[in-house]
């Protein structure tokens, strides 16, 4: 789980020495030399001084940070739907001549076996790291951070800051949620989540599918191939590949099927057989829903529902206005009124005849949004403190919550089985028209664990139950790996370096200030192409497509 650095880059060349014209032939040459080597000893000098204060280049080995970083990696790219993916390398299977390595790797964007031949592994994302320089450059919540290993300090782990210093933090249903204790104000003595900015959320949405991935042949194996989106009514609807006609103005539904296409955190990267069976997937409500909608005549309603959480979270557009519903299902009466959050209207209709139309709704850190052609045109927030999150994705009252929280060996919270699975629907009506690019997005969920194999065995991870809660000192941080499947972090380090605890700080599961180096900013040299050069071939060109600031 480390991430080495990698090997120093070369220096930078020297710039040509100048002579005098009144200096003789002998003094010209040891003039040059002696001004070459000046200005080599100077631009190594600076290269030292950068590198130890500025700026430094790390490899990353492993996919604690997946799928926004790449540890050591075998690539794809599916022949039926042209996606191009990363997976953690893994041993593949001799061809019927035994000449060949081949996989059964699972394509994410179709969920296809396809057998592809067993890729050689290739190198991590190189990326620079900038240094913190105290007060200068102090790190935030959601930076990339590098960092001496508590457990470890010879080694350098990469990871994402969640907790800053004088928080208690607290991972339920996949967010964070955080308090000051001992802050002045009250409000900040109360649990509250962390929504991620715009620019780091852009960044995190990964894709369960989308409808430009349909597979070009719908016969794979003797079987037809189904997508996850089913009409209520078929009759109602053409499918013409990636293309989904909505066929009159009369009412009709796309709903996901979540029995055969499940909403969870699944990451492909950890797709290696063994994983994939005994990993566990939590449900993740926070999700984004978009289409392209080209209406074909005027008066076209949209409507996007996400059930979760025991609520239903609805955005509807309709000639001049966009509005955010949203009503209690669990135990409520079937007609429940629903409570409007937000509501805007304009000066012309979102779906005007013949234009192709972005539609987004997103439900993410308890947050519901609604985007037309990238901007956002609504906006509503829901403030539920952990313990009434967890409520509601259990579907539990408080007695059922405190007698599960209760449980003496364990994290009760770490069953998948008793997360409720969403549910997601489009609903058009009014015109005639053609989706594409109907696509289904989730975010980054955080899985709550348990120490496993250690000196805290069965013992709730840090962080992800009430009972075992990180407080943080005034130079502590809390970390944690994207991959969070598959991320030994904060939640789950189980010891401190004897060096670190008597020099630094002995607090199990923290980053003390002292161990951190810097942020993570940008991918400089992905894993490279392989070119034939002369009789070989070498991996030597950049994949200059996958160059990338990190976000």
């Amino acid at each position: 789980m480390s991430d080495n650095p990698p090997t120093a880059a070369s220096e930078p060349s020297a710039p040509e020495a100048q002579t005098g014209a009144e200096d003789g032939p002998g003094a010209a040459g040891s003039e040059t030399i002696k001004s070459t080597l000046i200005s080599l000893l100077i631009a190594f000098a600076l290269t030292l001084v950068i590198r130890a204060f500025v700026i430094e280049a790390f490899v990353i080995p492993t996919g604690s940070m997946a799928p926004t970083l790449n540890g050591r990696h075998m690539r794809f790219r599916s022949p039926q739907t042209g996606l191009d993916w990363a997976i953690n390398p893994w041993q593949g299977r001799r061809g019927q001549g035994g000449e060949e390595s081949f996989v059964d790797a699972l394509d994410p964007s179709s969920r296809l076996t396809l057998e592809m031949p067993a890729n050689e592994v290739v190198a991590g994302d190189r990326i620079l790291v900038l240094k913190f320089l105290g007060k200068i450059f102090p790190p935030s919540r959601w930076d990339v951070v590098v960092f001496k290993n508590p457990e470890r300090p010879g080694e350098n782990y990469i990871k994402r800051l969640i907790g800053l210093p004088n928080e208690q933090v607290w991972i339920a249903d996949g967010d964070v949620f955080v308090r000051e204790p001992d802050a002045r104000d009250p409000g900040r003595r109360q649990w509250r989540i962390e929504r991620k900015p715009e620019r780091v959320q852009r960044a995190l949405w990964w894709t369960l599918f989308s409808s430009e991935n349909t597979p070009l042949d719908p016969e794979h194996g003797g079987v037809r191939w189904r997508g996850p989106w089913e009409p209520e009514n078929p009759g109602d609807w053409t499918f013409d590949g990636p293309v989904m006609r909505l066929r009159s103005a009369a009412g009709a539904e796309l709903e996901w099927n979540g029995v055969r296409w499940p909403i969870n955190g699944w990451i492909p990267y950890n797709d290696a057989p063994d994983v994939r069976v005994r990993a566990p997937r939590f449900p993740v409500s926070d999700l984004r829903m978009r289409a392209v909608v080209t209406a074909e005549s005027s008066g076209l309603v949209a409507a996007a529902t996400i059930v979760a959480r025991g609520h239903e979270f609805r955005a509807e557009v309709s000639g001049y206005r966009v509005a955010i519903v949203m009503r209690a299902v669990a135990g409520a009466a079937p007609d429940a009124p629903w409570e409007t959050l937000a509501e805007t209207s304009g000066p012309e209709s979102p779906f005007p005849p013949g234009r192709a139309v972005r539609l987004e709704f997103r439900h993410v850190d308890q947050a519901l949004s609604v985007w037309i052609d990238g901007r956002r045109v609504a906006h509503a927030e829901y403030d539920w403190d952990p313990r009434t999150r967890l409520r509601h994705a259990l579907s539990m009252d408080e007695r059922e919550l405190d007698d599960a929280l209760r449980r003496p060996r364990g994290n009760a919270l770490a069953d998948v089985d008793l997360y409720q699975p969403p549910r997601v629907s489009w609903r058009f009506e009014g015109a005639p028209a053609a989706l594409t690019r109907v696509g289904l997005d989730r975010d980054l969920h955080y899985e709550p664990s348990e120490y496993l194999g250690s000196a805290l065995p069965l013992s709730p991870a840090l962080g992800t139950h009430p009972g075992h809660l990180p407080t943080l000192g005034p130079d502590q941080r809390y970390v944690l790996g994207d991959n969070s499947a598959s991320s030994k972090d904060s939640r789950l380090w189980d010891m401190v370096d004897p060096w670190v605890r008597e020099e630094i700080d002995g607090t199990l599961g923290v980053v003390p200030g002292k161990l951190l180096m810097g942020k993570a900013f940008f991918v400089y040299f992905p894993a490279p192409h392989k070119v034939r050069i002369g009789s070989g071939t070498h991996r030597v060109v950049p994949d200059f497509g996958r160059m990338r600031l990190i976000r």
